[in-house]
């Protein structure tokens, strides 16, 4: 016959508690690998919450915002464990502050204090604030390009500007092209500021997302190609193998 015994527990013990450690490290390899297949998405990590933690946001120099959104989860955890066992509450409490304490006070010992005066810069900052549907209209291009010099001069006019900061994407013809050239450097000259801005670059037949800086009487020589471009909305993936998605997702 087959016999069966059961095993003693301690009514101390809560198989619960050992699914947090492996819960913290699966939502950490989770966000991981979502910032890098498929090239990456960036986006909705819990790290993004604490932008405005100066001090819990100083393990990004250790384990990036990785370890931040792995921090966020394991004081979660061990709330949520206060808040469903009752006999555990005041150990996961204590547990949660302790956690909390670590990453501030650590966050704290990392800060240091930043000089400004050798290296300060007065930068101008741009947004266009552009309708979608009028920013991706090709008749517009050149005057958009132009809007935000003129915006830009109006901004020089009340306070002395060293560098003029363009979000991404703000130069949608080709950034070499002599329209966009002739616009950019004439803002600069009459400024002596410098600039940095994101644009489109063309190379041949393929299209690039990049970030320029530009100083007064230079080229354009000074870029950076986006590497993480995000799926769907700056490439199509797998649309070698499968071309009908070119024709369903522009």
């Amino acid at each position: 016959g087959v016999q069966t015994c059961a095993l003693p527990i301690s009514p101390d013990r809560n198989p619960r508690l050992g699914i947090i450690a492996p819960f913290v490290l699966l939502w950490g390899t989770m966000e991981f690998l979502q910032s890098f297949v498929l090239t990456g998405f960036g986006w909705s990590a819990l790290a993004h919450s604490q932008s405005y933690n100066l001090y819990a946001f100083q393990w990004g120099a250790l384990g990036g915002f990785t370890l931040i959104s792995m921090s966020i989860v394991l004081v979660n955890a061990l709330l949520g464990e206060a808040v469903t066992n009752p006999q555990k509450r005041l150990q996961m409490l204590g547990a949660a502050l302790a956690v909390a304490a670590l990453i501030h006070g650590g966050g704290f010992l990392m800060l240091r204090p930043a000089t400004y005066d050798e290296y300060a810069l007065r930068v101008g900052i741009f947004q266009s604030n552009t309708p979608l549907q009028s920013k991706w209209d090709p008749e517009l291009k050149v005057d958009l390009l132009k809007q935000a010099a003129r915006q830009s001069r109006i901004l020089e006019k009340y306070e002395e500007v060293d560098l003029f900061v363009w979000p991404e994407a703000l130069v949608l013809m080709d950034i070499e092209s002599d329209a966009a050239r002739r616009t950019i450097a004439s803002l600069l000259k009459n400024t002596q500021a410098d600039l940095y801005t994101g644009a489109q670059r063309t190379d041949g037949f393929r299209f690039y997302n990049s970030s320029y800086f530009i100083q007064p009487g230079s080229n354009f020589s000074n870029f950076y190609d986006k590497m993480h471009l995000a799926p769907y909305g700056e490439y199509v993936p797998f649309s070698e193998y499968l071309p009908f998605l070119g024709r369903i997702i522009p």
